[in-house]
C-alpha cells in the first residue's frame, strides 16, 4: 500500500532524458502561510497598593492573575483595565479571604493580651485590598468601638482575653491601625544564577492600649 502523503507530487517525468543527466524540474513553491504572534494578555488579580510619583503620577502595585508575587510590578494608570481600577476599593471581598484576615487580626490581639506582654502593638499579615474594603481608607484610621470592625467575621470576645475565673485584659479603644507595605528580598537560583526576587509583604500594625477586663 503506498502513503497518500509524499515529499513531492506525482509529476509526470521524462525518465530517458534524466539519464543523460537533465536535472529534475523543480516544483513551483507554494507561498509560506505568514505567522501570526499573539500579545500576550495579562489579568489583573487585585491592586496591592498605591503610590503617587512626581514624574509618573500614580503607580499601582498589581498582583497579576496565574503569576508568583515575586512578579509583581508597579505599573502606571494608564496601563490597567477601568473596571480593576474601580475595585482599588473594593465593594465586595470572598468571606473566605475575609475570615482568614479575620483570624490572623484575633490570634495577634490574643497573643499581644498574654500575660506578661508589655508590648502597645501587634503586627499581622493583613492583604491591604482587605483593610480597604472594611475600614474605606488605605491610610492609618482610628476606630472607636468593636462595631468600626463589623466587616471583619471576628468572634464575639476577639478584643479580650480572660481567664477560668473571668479576669484578664482587653484591647481599650480608641485603636490604630496602620497599613504598611514591605518588600522582601528573596535569593532563588535559575539556572546556575543566583537571581534576586522581591516579595511584597502586606501588614497591619495594630496599636492601643490594654486594660482590666470588667
Amino acid at each position: 500500500m503506498t502513503s497518500g502523503h509524499n515529499l513531492r507530487s506525482r509529476i509526470h517525468k521524462d525518465w530517458k532524458k534524466l539519464c543523460f543527466g537533465d536535472s529534475l524540474p523543480r516544483l513551483k513553491k507554494e507561498p509560506a502561510a505568514s505567522r501570526v504572534v499573539l500579545e500576550e494578555t495579562f489579568k489583573v488579580e487585585r491592586l496591592i497598593v498605591k503610590k503617587f510619583t512626581p514624574k509618573e503620577g500614580n503607580l499601582y502595585l498589581v498582583k497579576w492573575e496565574d503569576y508568583p508575587y515575586t512578579e509583581t510590578t508597579w505599573e502606571p494608570q494608564s496601563h490597567i483595565d477601568q473596571d480593576s481600577l474601580s475595585e482599588y476599593f473594593p465593594k465586595i471581598i470572598e468571606h473566605q479571604r475575609l475570615l482568614s484576615a479575620a483570624n490572623a487580626l484575633e490570634d495577634a490581639i490574643r497573643d499581644r493580651l498574654r500575660r506578661g506582654n508589655r508590648n502597645n502593638r501587634s503586627v499581622v499579615r493583613f492583604d491591604l485590598d482587605i483593610f480597604r474594603y472594611c475600614f474605606h481608607s488605605d491610610k492609618a484610621v482610628l476606630l472607636n468601638s468593636t462595631q468600626d470592625f463589623s466587616k471583619l467575621p471576628l468572634s464575639n470576645s476577639w478584643y479580650y482575653k480572660i481567664a477560668q475565673n473571668g479576669t484578664g485584659q482587653k484591647i481599650k479603644f480608641p485603636i490604630l491601625l496602620t497599613p504598611k507595605l514591605r518588600m522582601r528580598k528573596i535569593y532563588v537560583k535559575i539556572e546556575d544564577k543566583v537571581v534576586l526576587e522581591n516579595k511584597p509583604i502586606e501588614t497591619l500594625c495594630v496599636t492601643s492600649a490594654t486594660c482590666n477586663f470588667l
